[in-house]
């Protein structure tokens, strides 16, 4: 793993601002808990989910709702969730999605936090900046490698090859074969 960060991303939105009256206290937790972390977690999110920024106490939550497992440890869960843009779309699709979030009573379970956040994820439209950021990132990539090869080949774009004339091939059509079905052997057979 890196120990420089990855370009920042800025997402616009609006902080959370829950209180204890938005949620309902556990018997390891109070509602006031709840509405701090929930907060704490919008704000990195919308501070573009920076390793800086993904401490101990979001982790120690985070690892514990939408369904997931502890990846190991708090470096492992960065990893896996939120080292890339490709990472933090994948997260933010997950947990929008999964119907594992909001399952269970509220007195006994964060569902109630995960059912907020969602809503606040979803209002804030992160999954459509981030996707994108994400896009934006893609081309560069593609352009960037495109510029090395045309430097090293000296290819002439498609389009303009064909604007140029220097497109002269035709396409060679390719014939292909489909094979027969193979009858399954055994109890494969019976159904």
């Amino acid at each position: 793993m890196q120990d420089t960060e990855r370009k920042p991303i800025k997402l616009n939105g609006k902080p959370a601002e829950f209180t204890a009256k938005d949620f309902t206290a556990t018997n390891f937790a109070t509602a006031k808990d709840k509405a701090k972390w929930t907060n704490k977690c919008t704000k990195f999110i919308l501070g573009g989910f920076q390793h800086s920024a993904f401490k101990k106490e979001i982790y120690k939550q985070l690892h514990h709702m939408f369904g997931h497992c502890a990846e190991y440890n708090i470096d492992g869960f960065y990893h896996t969730w939120f080292e890339d843009t490709y990472k933090c779309l994948h997260w933010v699709e997950t947990v929008t999605t999964t119907w594992l979030a909001g399952i269970g009573q509220p007195q006994f379970t964060w569902s109630d936090v995960e059912i907020k956040l969602v809503q606040w994820i979803r209002d804030n439209n992160i999954h459509d900046q981030i996707a994108g950021y994400l896009q934006a990132e893609t081309e560069q990539k593609e352009r960037a490698t495109l510029k090395v090869l045309q430097d090293r080949y000296g290819v002439v774009p498609i389009a303009n090859a064909a604007e140029t004339g220097e497109l002269k091939a035709d396409p060679i059509p390719v014939q292909i074969e489909i094979p027969a079905p193979v009858p399954e052997l055994g109890q494969l057979r019976l159904f």
